[in-house]
Formats: structure tokens, C-alpha cells, sequence
């Protein structure tokens, strides 16, 4: 959580007219999206689908995902490869 916070925290302190962007991997796979996840999570997700994700809630996977989730919403980040499609192969 405090990983996220300062996240968040460093986002505050970036002057809003300069361009910035995350790369990395931030240890959270989406699985799925939910209904009020379409802003920062395109339809191109792939993993055990949104079903997985209600059924494993609490799960630490699951936790780290929804507080990536949670920054990019508040943030106004977007996860920017699942909003392009991907042939079978490279899924």
C-alpha cells in the first residue's frame, strides 16, 4: 500500500503541464475489467477473465491489483497496451 500512496503522492507534486508517464512492471495483473474500470483499463485485457477477480477478492494479487486500479482512476493513468488489440499469438 505505501508503494501506491507514494505513487500517488509523487503524482500531486508533478506540475500539471509537464507530460509524464510510468513504465514498469508494478506487480499486478488485471485478470478482467470491471464496469467502472473503463477509463484506465481498455477492453483488451487478457487473464482469468472478471469472474476470478470477485472470487479471489482479498487475495494479495488481487489487492495490488485493485490499488493500481485505484491510482490510475485517481490519477487519470491508463494502462495503454490493453487498449490496443493483440492477435491469439501474442496474448
Amino acid at each position: 500500500i505505501a508503494f501506491f500512496n507514494k505513487m500517488e503522492e509523487t503524482y500531486i507534486n508533478i506540475p500539471y503541464h509537464i507530460k509524464h508517464y510510468i513504465f514498469g512492471d508494478l506487480n499486478a495483473r488485471l485478470h478482467g475489467r470491471r464496469d467502472n474500470e473503463e477509463d484506465a483499463i481498455g477492453e483488451n485485457v487478457f487473464g482469468k477473465e472478471i469472474d476470478y477477480i470477485y472470487k479471489k477478492a482479498g487475495d494479495e494479487n488481487i489487492l495490488n491489483r485493485d490499488l493500481l486500479v485505484s491510482l490510475l482512476v485517481r490519477c487519470g493513468y491508463k494502462i495503454m497496451n490493453a487498449f490496443f488489440e493483440k492477435s491469439p499469438t501474442n496474448k
